[in-house]
């Protein structure tokens, strides 16, 4: 990945963003917003900036395409959004400056990632009517993109969204290091969905038990009861780290409206996120020391009633929270052609004692991430 420092990604966006707030003629009337491809050259040609800023202005420059992105989105706060965010850190990518590891006998980097439709060859009538069943070419190279992104993150511990059968996953481990992930730490949760979007996990530690959970009813309002269980199921792994126990919680929780859950898909986050939290509860209650982390695409930002209910009381930590806010975004959305919003879908969350261990909390950024998947991966290193 292209990578410059964070503080320089910013700085280049002080400097393109004061330029469109500028004010033309005596009345005051603001600029229509308009980015001109020149004012970023002209930051990549300015001797006073640092040559780091300039690199990134000159990268940003090579993509004209964004200039039309930007052209196509409303005025304002969401502009001024799209360019800090979208812009930056998918272009340039970013190398993250991390609080210092807490260090301890065992300290490890785990991360989720939303890997969006991997699928394998396989026949499958609905992929095949929705266009996602892939040739064999292309399911090689959305392997050889995910492999990529995969290797420079280094987990230890991979929470995975959207794979597609556990041939996929098995590709994908041998893929990435497959002394790291042998067959046996190689968890693969079949949802049974027509399209086959599965959650799953990849770990360096052994797997001491799994649990599925996947019919249970959730507590859903009568008019949102069409479904009683799991979409997407939500996956239990406890691992053995060091000779301690710590169980991992990867959640898909239900896609925004429009998916199989239409307008009840808000009803059926909370009760998803509900059902999560009662497992957590379990779980503490059953051994108050016991280590827990939750991950995946909550489909919900941090401020919404889903994340709330994991984080209410004594509940779940955001271990993402240091992510400064510009680059802590983690999916797009296209409500309409040429118009990106960034959005905080994906999560993790550890149990109160494990806060302070969580460090180095990173979203990765750059064009072989946007290549890979429509979803950034989150990652967060913890000393255990």
């Amino acid at each position: 990945m292209s990578k410059v420092k964070l503080s320089d990604a910013s700085a280049l966006a002080r400097i393109v963003r004061d330029e469109f707030r500028r004010f033309d003629g005596a009345g005051g009337a603001a600029r229509d917003g308009r980015i001109e491809p020149s004012e970023v050259r002209s930051a990549a040609a300015d001797p006073s900036l640092p040559a780091s800023v300039r690199e990134a202005a000159s990268a940003l420059d090579a993509r004209p395409d964004l200039f039309e992105q930007w052209d196509a989105l409303d005025s304002g706060g969401v502009k001024d959004g799209f360019f800090n965010q979208a812009v930056l850190t998918d272009v340039l990518g970013y190398v993250h400056e991390p609080q210092p590891a807490v260090r301890s006998p065992q300290t490890f980097k785990l991360a989720t990632w939303n890997v969006e439709n991997f699928f394998d060859t396989a026949p499958n009538p609905v992929r095949e009517r929705l266009g996602l069943r892939p040739s064999e070419a292309q399911f090689r190279e959305k392997l050889g993109r995910l492999t990529s992104v995969g290797r420079q993150m280094g987990a230890d511990v991979l929470g995975l969204q959207e794979v597609g059968s556990r041939e996929a996953l098995d590709a994908l481990a041998e893929a990435i290091d497959p002394e790291k992930f042998p067959p046996a730490n190689r968890v693969f949760v079949d949802s049974g969905t027509p399209e086959g979007r599965n959650v799953a996990l990849l770990t360096r530690y052994p797997v001491r038990r799994v649990v599925v959970h996947a019919d249970e009813a959730l507590a859903l309002p009568a008019q949102a009861a069409r479904l009683s269980g799991w979409k997407h199921h939500l996956l239990e792994v406890e691992l053995d780290v060091a000779g301690k126990p710590m169980v991992v919680l990867v959640a898909h929780q239900a896609a925004r409206a429009n998916g199989a859950f239409g307008a009840a898909a808000e009803a059926y986050r909370r009760a998803e996120a509900a059902y999560t939290r009662q497992v957590f509860d379990r779980l503490r209650a059953e051994d108050p020391t016991r280590a827990v982390v939750v991950c995946g695409d909550m489909n919900d930002g941090p401020s919404d009633g889903s994340l709330q209910t994991l984080q209410q009381g004594d509940g779940l930590v955001d271990a993402l929270a240091a992510v400064p806010d510009p680059y802590r975004w983690t999916n797009r959305y296209r409500p309409s052609p040429g118009r990106d919003l960034p959005r905080v879908f994906d999560h993790i969350l550890v149990s109160p004692e494990l806060g302070p261990s969580a460090s180095s909390a990173w979203v990765y950024a750059g064009p072989e991430v946007a290549r890979a998947s429509d979803h950034r991966p989150a990652s967060i290193q913890l000393s255990y």
